[in-house]
């Protein structure tokens, strides 16, 4: 088994392999101002509307999963259509429970320090394999995107 390792800073990352051998290692960090950005995507809205929309369907309470037919949105279970436009009688109602969501859900993330910690994106054999993930990743979700050079133990 090999044990590979990269460190950068205080954070050390590893990775197991029966069979591959890995030289490097990409991690990035979140951007705190997307993650922000994304809280009024128009994507964000447009899932909440597919979502609500569901919600208000038969369909969404017609499959028979382990333990009945229901749903469970934001901590309550429904069990019919009904159930759940009692709570979100219309569209605005759940974007705006939605938008709340997505601010707590940064809140946490900002409080966790996830803004200021690096992850590992992937472990790569080549360096040129490893530029062509920074590249790819880069401009996404994240501000800062690092290759480590990678131990083999």
């Amino acid at each position: 088994m090999n044990k590979h390792i990269a460190k950068h800073l205080d954070q050390t990352f590893t990775r197991n392999s029966k069979s591959r051998r890995y030289s490097h290692c990409v991690i990035a960090r979140p951007s705190e101002a997307e993650a922000e950005r994304r809280i009024d995507s128009h994507y964000a809205v447009e899932s909440g509307t597919r979502s609500y929309n569901y919600y208000c369907s038969d369909e969404a309470y017609s499959y028979n999963w382990i333990g009945g037919d229901r749903k469970t949105v934001f901590g309550t279970t429904y069990h019919s259509p009904a159930e759940f436009k009692a709570d979100f009688p219309d569209l605005p109602s759940f974007l705006t429970r939605c938008r709340e969501e997505r601010v707590a859900d940064f809140e946490k993330a900002r409080a966790a320090g996830e803004f200021d910690t690096y992850g590992c994106v992937g472990w790569c054999g080549r360096y040129d394999l490893a530029v062509k993930l920074l590249n790819k990743t880069l401009g996404t979700y994240y501000d800062s995107v690092i290759i480590l050079d990678a131990e083999i133990l």
